[in-house]
């Protein structure tokens, strides 16, 4: 996940990928005063200048230069770290050389936006709904300071770390803590006014919306190496239906929930797959939740679906499905008990009123159930046109040196694509 570590005394130094000194760290940190952790204050007082540790942290990740600063105090053991974060498209121009310079314009604006929405989850929405609730307050990393084109943040890796691979039967308490902790974000988010929430975090262009057609898409993944483009030139004609017959996206996605009877106006993190997770290395569990550059209203099952078919074995998604829907609902349930916020599925609570004196969130588990059936199809549509469009078309992306996640991803959308074939007219994985 991430390069090896650079050694500087240079306090000109550039942070990697990025246009940033390590001298403007140590301004910017010092003028955010009581922002920072106190042993900021002691490094700063006793900064060791011949040593300051520069790590780039991107790995797979295309919107942002990601990276590490390590400051160590002289002659103690006490160091502080920090992380900063640039958006930018520099990123996507060297992964994907097919990209037209229009279409490069186009994802760094985008990009520019993301960048936007995640501030405003950092700033206006965590100190005031989630830094009360502890479950979820130590999850989110602490803002140290922020602009137009940075975020300098709390480094959570020392509370855990990032998973390489596909979880599988030996994880389940990794993706049990994954859906408690969504469950209680979602939930805490009904506290959220409906206006701030459609005002803030509106549904958002995707990577890779607009750009391509469904032809071009078939015809993208259908081109790529192993396991992609074997797989698909076999079900070639069955991915042309499928592409056609279903669509993507977060107004989608509202649309069909509506369609269900479910308004449940949720806080959804948006890209939810383990390069943006963390985990501790004792207890397996979440310890840290990265990256709400996606973050938009919508219902908190999107979230769950994401998650599960990024980030799951398939056979381990298909088994055991059904039990986390129920551990989703009962969390939820449980929380609204407490907060009196929201209503769900049980006339034992009293539904807490909004302003125009509705309920925020009334849903059942048998429609949480027919919700993730019905939004399966929409995520695996979103993960094979992105992959089309970030990959297909790129002679590199998929050669034998291709990234373990890279690797992993295609894997998954593949298995993902026979549980969706297998299933068709039923519910996915529930029964």
């Amino acid at each position: 996940m991430s390069s090896s570590p650079i050694v500087t005394r240079n306090k000109s130094a550039i942070i990697p990928n990025t246009n940033f000194t390590v001298q403007f760290v140590i301004d910017t940190l010092n003028s955010a005063g009581q922002k920072c952790p106190k042993i900021w204050q002691i490094c700063a007082k006793n900064l060791a200048e011949d040593k300051i540790q520069l790590e780039c942290l991107s790995g797979t990740g295309f919107l942002s230069a990601i990276s590490r600063i390590t400051f160590f105090c002289k002659s103690s053991p006490q160091q502080f770290s920090a992380i900063m974060k640039v958006p930018t498209a520099e990123i996507v121009r060297q992964k994907c050389p097919q990209f037209t310079a229009e279409e490069i314009g186009n994802i760094a604006s985008m990009i520019g936006n993301c960048h936007k929405v995640e501030l405003a989850f950092y700033t206006q929405i965590v100190p005031k709904y989630f830094r009360a609730v502890p479950k979820l307050s130590e999850l989110i990393p602490q803002i140290y300071a922020f602009g137009d084109t940075f975020i300098l943040m709390e480094d959570l890796t020392s509370k855990g770390a990032h998973r390489d691979g596909a979880m599988d039967d030996s994880d389940q308490k990794m993706v049990e803590s994954i859906v408690e902790a969504m469950a209680l974000l979602h939930v805490h988010s009904l506290a959220i006014p409906k206006s701030v929430l459609e005002n803030l975090f509106r549904p958002q262009t995707t990577l890779q919306s607009g750009n391509l057609s469904n032809q071009m898409v078939h015809q993208r993944i259908c081109s790529m190496n192993a396991p992609m483009g074997p797989y698909f030139r076999k079900h070639s004609d069955d991915l042309a239906t499928f592409l056609e017959s279903t669509e993507s996206g977060p107004e989608v996605e509202r649309h069909i929930a509506r369609h269900l009877g479910i308004d449940m106006p949720v806080l959804c993190h948006g890209d939810l797959w383990l390069n943006n997770l963390l985990f501790d290395g004792n207890d397996g569990r979440v310890s840290g939740i990265l990256d709400w550059q996606f973050a938009h209203v919508g219902n908190g099952i999107s979230d769950i679906v994401h998650f599960l078919l990024n980030a799951v074995d398939a056979d381990l998604r298909q088994r055991h499905t059904a039990r986390w829907l129920q551990l989703y609902h009962d969390v939820v349930r449980a929380e609204c008990a407490r907060n009196s916020r929201c209503f769900i599925g049980t006339t034992s609570l009293v539904p807490a009123a909004d302003a125009a004196g509705e309920c925020r969130a009334r849903i059942t588990l048998q429609q949480l159930r027919a919700l993730y059936a019905a939004l399966f199809p929409c995520h695996l549509h979103m993960e094979i046109s992105t992959e089309a469009f970030l990959n297909g078309g790129n002679e590199t992306a998929d050669a034998d040196d291709a990234s373990k996640l890279s690797k992993m991803i295609w894997t998954r959308i593949c298995a993902a694509f026979d549980e969706y074939l297998g299933n068709q007219g039923c519910q996915i994985g529930l029964y």
